[in-house]
């Protein structure tokens, strides 16, 4: 039972004396947590004032979601991941879509036939329009999904304002979309493939 004051941030919680251990330690679970992705988020801003590589990027911005993250470019191709794996996860056309009704605001959706769980889909803005995005999976930890897209929030807000960063000014060669194509399962048909390797003379 909470009883909470309209006009104080605060609450007071009555819980059976049997169940105050329990309660005690869920709590302090709940602040480590919290104290965890909060240090990290200092970690990433102190990356920017280092020659930082995305992969570590990417690696400290897991931390801060709990979760699975993907940097995408404008086309919603990788840049770099923090938890490869061979599921398949970029669809660009579906992903536009959903991206047209963001609204500068990250967005929690729910698993599909190309998702299987559930997703967090953020902008990373460049001079006001999408220079990138932020892909989280729920695969960890279960959303808490105001805290979530806080948090998202607050990452692409801190990449947007890093102005020398590989994440916005990115343009990948056509060998790197090539390999990076390849090891997101994107491209499996062997006769483009053979293409490809043509083409590029590799």
């Amino acid at each position: 039972e909470i009883a909470q004051f309209s006009n104080l941030s605060a609450c007071i919680l009555f819980i059976p004396a049997l169940h105050l251990s329990q309660c005690y330690q869920q709590i302090i679970q709940i602040i480590m947590q919290e104290y965890k992705r909060n240090a990290a988020l200092v970690r990433l801003y102190d990356a920017f004032s280092a020659a930082t590589t995305l992969p570590k990027l990417v690696e400290i911005c897991h931390q801060v979601m709990q979760n699975p993250v993907w940097f995408l470019d404008r086309t919603f191709h990788i840049i770099s991941y923090s938890c490869p794996g061979k599921r398949r996860i970029l669809f660009p056309e579906i992903l536009k879509r959903k991206a047209e009704h963001l609204d500068h605001n990250p967005v929690i959706m729910n698993a599909n036939e190309n998702f299987p769980t559930r997703h967090l889909l953020a902008p990373i803005y460049e001079d006001g329009i999408p220079g990138g995005y932020l892909l989280v999976f729920e695969k960890d930890n279960l959303f808490s999904d105001a805290i979530d897209m806080n948090y998202a929030a607050k990452i692409c807000n801190a990449l947007e304002s890093y102005k020398n960063s590989e994440l916005l000014s990115y343009r990948s060669s056509p060998m790197e979309q090539f390999i990076l194509n390849i090891l997101s399962g994107n491209l499996t048909n062997s006769a483009a493939i053979t293409q490809q390797f043509q083409n590029l003379s590799f």
